[in-house]
């Protein structure tokens, strides 16, 4: 006798699910952050990350995607920090902005958890942009600087004004259809057939049963 799987939350549901945790983990990231606790903030994506790969039907390919939105978006901001148009954490914000002495050369471990955390969204909750581009970049465009914005009000960082703010909206402008054409092939993945044989059922030396 095999016991029946638990009931998967409806797409609705689920969505609804993910994107609430995902705002919580966002904020707590951001607030701890703002409170000089990097390490913690940085932790803030295990339990965002843990809660998708639990409620994903493919999870290997949804580590995979997590860990490359992760490298790719963190790689991005190192890259724009450099140009000291943004920097992080309580004593950026506290400073002046574009401020040499605040700017550093990479970005900071708990900015990796952020997209980690956006990486949780592309399957389930923003799977409706998969063939929406144009509304994917619009998204991006808007949805990244007005995040950066909540960030730098909370005290996380700090943006060069509408220079900092016009980059960041081309990054993610960038970013966010790549990442969401990216989900969407692994959507169209097939799963790999159950294996439906009874338990204990072996074979022969030979092939037979």
């Amino acid at each position: 006798m095999t016991s029946a799987s638990p009931p998967r939350l409806s797409e609705g549901r689920r969505a609804l699910l993910e994107v609430l945790v995902n705002q919580a983990g966002w904020f707590a990231c951001i607030l701890l952050a703002a409170a000089a606790k990097p390490v913690w903030a940085a932790l803030t994506a295990v339990p965002v990350c843990a809660l998708h790969l639990a409620l994903a039907r493919r999870p290997r390919a949804a580590s995979g995607l997590i860990i490359a939105v992760m490298f790719v978006g963190w790689a991005l901001d190192s890259l724009i920090a450099g140009t000291e148009l943004i920097t992080y954490g309580p004593a950026a914000a506290a400073a002046a902005p574009g401020d040499r002495a605040s700017a550093g050369a990479l970005a900071p471990a708990w900015i990796a958890s952020l997209w980690a955390m956006f990486a949780t969204l592309l399957e389930c909750p923003l799977a409706w942009l998969g063939r929406r581009r144009l509304l994917a970049v619009l998204l991006g465009a808007v949805g990244g600087p007005l995040a950066w914005w909540g960030g730098v009000k909370l005290g996380a960082g700090q943006v060069a004004g509408l220079p900092g703010y016009a980059i960041i909206s081309l990054e993610w402008a960038l970013a966010t259809p790549v990442l969401v054409a990216c989900a969407e092939g692994l959507r169209r993945v097939p799963s790999a057939p159950p294996d439906k044989r009874p338990v204990g059922h072996s074979s022969g030396p030979d092939g037979s049963t």
